[in-house]
């Protein structure tokens, strides 16, 4: 029994001190708190440090160097608003840190010495903590106008999504090119809202609070006033701490819905952003397009590619779209319910959207050969006019009577080209591209490699065919070359329009030039004397 007994002591004691281990590597958060920070002492005006990958955290903040009077010791770190949670601090003495040199971290598990860091020069530093490698390194920071105290503030109240829980409040993140500047987009309702500087801290820190005078000045500590929204609207606040100013203006305001997303498990991209599929309304606000819905599956249209942007969806409950019945869309700026529109049966659907009027109309599509993805296309590369610049593609619009044709007509240089879906997403969208085995032929999803490529520069008829995953790329003019390369060591045939093979171009007319396994057409025209009138 006393065998017994000992050994569980010592797994316990072996238990005991894993999770010691753990405990001392691990933490949420961690805010800078001493006499070298503008906060002081006071837990709830500590600084607090930003997240940057797991157990690695870092701050732009003023730290003050020791002058014997206001800056006696320095500073340590906590993982809590209090003095009752595990602190990282310099160990058995004092440590001056060494500009951008990696110093030691000790928790106060290991070392109960309660030793601080101190810097040899007051200014901005760049803090980087790393309780992985139990590590803190400070180097001066790029910015020194102003003493830096925050690197995020945080939105409490009423108002805002988070109410009263300072933990759950919208985040201010710090401009990344004046760090005295703090910015959200974020949906506030009627209340109100003042200023967190800590969102750990409580209510016994410090806040940011309305002027009582004038509500676009900021104060720092005083009387509670607190700013009050009226009207429940995507707001952008900014807070500026050198003026001590405050804007609140609404979002979209003078938001002007340019595209949209369609978004769901209804379409064939599904919830991703990367290969939506893309309507873009006319001068009326009207978009068109022929589209693949499933059955029993939601959608919603979106202006933005972020699920708090812009949204155009169902409004209080789903519905379920009549054919050929126009359904009210409603914004989600007048209606917070995140619902969806869906058909009750799957196929093609012409669609008709109306933005102005946030209307929307289904029409079972009369083509119904195969399931249409896209209500346009996009070519870019070096052949293009804008070259690999995603958003300034070249347009290729659905034809309407075959909703899995996209045509242009483009002026193209020498160079090479492949089709995305989307203008609005990067390059880590699905691309059409070139069979790597046929010229005409067209792959989704292939090797990025294998593009189409112009060979001479002019103006083009540019057709994809999408059911047959073919291109058409013909030269607009009388010489009818070539659109892009073939294999030039391959013999070339020669043919009439009629079919019959001949030994080259025997005269003026049209004939079709086969190489390589493409086939074009070429006109040719006599040569005029240069001295003929």
């Amino acid at each position: 029994m006393i065998m017994v007994q000992k050994i569980t002591r010592s797994l316990m004691c072996c238990v005991l001190f894993a999770m010691s281990v753990v405990a001392s590597f691990a933490a949420d958060k961690l805010m800078i708190v001493g006499d070298a920070v503008w906060g002081g002492w006071t837990a709830a005006n500590s600084v607090v440090m930003l997240p940057d990958g797991e157990n690695v955290f870092k701050a732009t903040v003023y730290l003050k160097k020791v002058d014997g009077e206001t800056v006696k010791e320095g500073f340590k770190l906590l993982t809590a608003a209090n003095y009752g949670c595990l602190q990282y601090h310099a160990g058995d003495s004092n440590v001056e840190l060494e500009e951008g040199v990696a110093a030691q971290l000790y928790d106060n598990q290991e070392n109960v010495n309660d030793k601080k860091f101190q810097v040899k020069e007051s200014a901005n530093y760049d803090v980087v903590c790393d309780l992985n490698a139990k590590t803190i390194t400070a180097t001066k920071s790029a910015y020194q106008d102003h003493p830096v105290n925050h690197n995020a503030l945080w939105m409490v109240g009423t108002a805002t999504s988070g109410g009263w829980d300072i933990i759950s409040s919208p985040q201010m993140t710090q401009d990344s090119e004046n760090p005295m500047v703090f910015k959200a987009t974020t949906y506030l309702k009627p209340g109100e809202m003042k200023i967190a500087q800590n969102n750990y801290g409580g209510f016994e820190q410090t806040f940011y609070l309305r002027d009582a005078t004038d509500d676009t000045k900021v104060v720092f500590g005083g009387d509670d006033n607190k700013w009050t929204i009226t009207e429940a609207a995507t707001y952008d606040v900014t807070v500026n701490l050198l003026d001590m100013t405050i804007d609140i203006k609404k979002h979209y305001a003078d938001f002007v819905v340019d595209h949209l997303f369609v978004i769901g498990d209804a379409i064939w991209s599904g919830w991703g952003f990367a290969n939506s599929t893309v309507l873009l309304p006319d001068e009326d606000g009207i978009c068109k397009a022929t589209l693949y819905l499933e059955a029993d599956k939601g959608f919603k249209l979106m202006a933005e590619s972020d699920f708090e942007g812009y949204q155009l969806r169902a409004g209080n409950e789903d519905v379920v779209l009549e054919n050929g019945t126009a359904a009210q869309m409603f914004s989600s700026e007048a209606n917070r319910n995140d619902t969806k529109f869906k058909v009750s049966e799957s196929a093609n659907y012409d669609i008709v959207c109306d933005v102005n009027n946030k209307t929307i109309t289904l029409t079972k599509s009369a083509y119904q050969d195969a399931h249409a993805k896209h209500a346009e296309l996009w070519m870019i590369g070096d052949a293009t006019p804008n070259g690999w610049a995603i958003d300034k593609g070249v347009l290729l619009t659905q034809d309407a009577e075959n909703p899995m044709v996209y045509t242009a007509t483009a002026d193209l240089k020498e160079g090479k080209f492949k089709f995305i879906v989307n203008k609005y997403m990067g390059f880590d969208q699905t691309a059409y591209v070139k069979d790597a085995a046929d010229d005409s032929k067209v792959v989704y999803g292939g090797d990025d490699n294998n593009k189409w490529n112009i060979t001479e520069a002019g103006t083009y008829d540019v057709k994809l065919d999408l059911a047959n995953m073919t291109i058409t790329v013909a030269k607009k003019g009388a010489t009818g070359i070539s659109s892009v390369n073939a294999d030039v060591t391959s013999p070339a045939e020669f043919y009439t329009l009629d079919g019959k093979r001949v030994n080259g171009f025997s005269g003026k007319g049209i004939y079709i030039k086969r190489q390589a396994g493409k086939s074009v057409k070429v006109v040719v025209t006599p040569v005029r004397d240069k001295n003929s009138s």
